[in-house]
């Protein structure tokens, strides 16, 4: 009895440690039809991937899954909350944009500074030479000048120690008034290569126009403006210029979020766009005295402002991205532009449409 029932246990045992030698075998079948089916996925996807790079010109920084080989889609809606992949009959590329080489603004700022205590120091070594001529420079001849009854001391006080202040003080303001209400942006492309003319949505006012073929991927250039705060904007030229608003562009402090870090204002004092952005605002005295004036030579082309919204976002040919924190924009083109096609631009769900007819 007992020899039968070890027996019988005996091989039960083996029996289970047969069945589990062979499913370990089984599991290791599996895993290797499915490592050679993960192979084939990942083979599949990157040849998707290098046939969709091979019909393009440009870089592409969103891989493609495989659920997504036959979507498109119409402008990188980046820029808003949930947003999706919509349809419009481009391929599902996004463009890398890359950003031109620019001096940073603070070392801008550290140059402006720099220059203009160099320039303090020279004023502080005005002597009474510009009256006496260079006699005055000289100790002994400087000491005969001021015992002199012909010799007006106030004069030579200006000249030690008022007119090196003033100047001093007028060389720093002028400074900071340039390095914070200095205009910004830059064309990237040839002057030639679009052009302004009657757009072709009614009631539009002017577009932009390609002159040539351009292809996808092309860097327009960065879109101008003066850097603003936004509740500086909304407080002044919001309320005293309104129209304004169809030009500014608002920056976001993350992509969807309604909280704007500033705004990007390319109109004139009066709230209209001009060929050029002479920079200055209302929120420093003198400030669009200066850039009118002195720093005239430095406005911006305000060319990239009269790219118009189609009338359906499918339409839209230009794309932007945000470097949120340097104050920039950058416009390039999401899909090829032939010659004589006007460029279009979806301006994002929050822009304010209420003024469209």
């Amino acid at each position: 009895m007992s020899k039968s029932v070890a027996a019988r246990c005996s091989s039960r045992l083996k029996a289970q440690e047969t069945r589990r030698k062979r499913g370990r075998d089984d599991e290791g079948d599996e895993d290797e039809e499915g490592g050679n089916e993960g192979s084939a996925a990942e083979e599949s996807t990157t040849t998707t991937i290098q046939k969709s790079t091979a019909t393009t010109t440009f870089t592409t920084s969103k891989t493609i899954l495989k659920d997504e080989e036959d979507a498109t889609c119409c402008v990188c809606m980046a820029n808003e909350p949930g947003a999706k992949i919509r349809p419009c009959g481009h391929t599902v590329t996004h463009v890398s944009a890359t950003y031109p080489p620019q001096m940073s603004s603070r070392l801008l700022l550290a140059f402006i500074l720099l220059a203009s205590l160099t320039l303090t120091r020279s004023f502080q070594r005005i002597t009474v030479e510009p009256r006496f001529g260079r006699f005055g420079s000289q100790p002994q001849l400087r000491s005969a000048l001021l015992a002199s009854p012909l010799t007006d001391p106030n004069q030579i006080h200006l000249f030690h120690s008022i007119l090196p202040q003033v100047l001093t003080s007028s060389l720093v303001y002028s400074s900071l008034t340039f390095y914070f209400d200095r205009p910004r942006g830059e064309m990237l492309i040839a002057d030639d290569a679009v052009a302004k003319r009657p757009s072709k949505i009614p009631n539009a006012g002017l577009g932009l126009f390609a002159t040539k073929h351009l292809p996808a991927g092309t860097n327009l250039g960065l879109y101008p403006g003066v850097l603003t705060p936004t509740n500086a904007y909304r407080n002044k030229k919001l309320q005293t210029h309104p129209n304004s608003v169809a030009y500014v562009w608002k920056l976001q402090n993350s992509p969807g979020s309604l909280s704007e870090r500033g705004v990007l204002d390319p109109t004139d004092s009066s709230g209209d766009i001009s060929d050029y952005c002479s920079g200055g605002s209302d929120t420093i005295p003198l400030s669009r005295f200066l850039f009118n004036t002195l720093f005239s030579g430095f406005k911006k082309s305000t060319i990239l402002c009269r790219i118009n919204e189609p009338t359906t976002p499918e339409e839209a040919n230009v794309d932007s991205t945000e470097e949120t924190e340097a104050g920039k924009v950058l416009f390039f083109l999401s899909s090829d532009v032939a010659a004589g096609e006007e460029l279009y631009l979806y301006y994002g769900e929050y822009y304010d449409r209420s003024g469209y007819s």
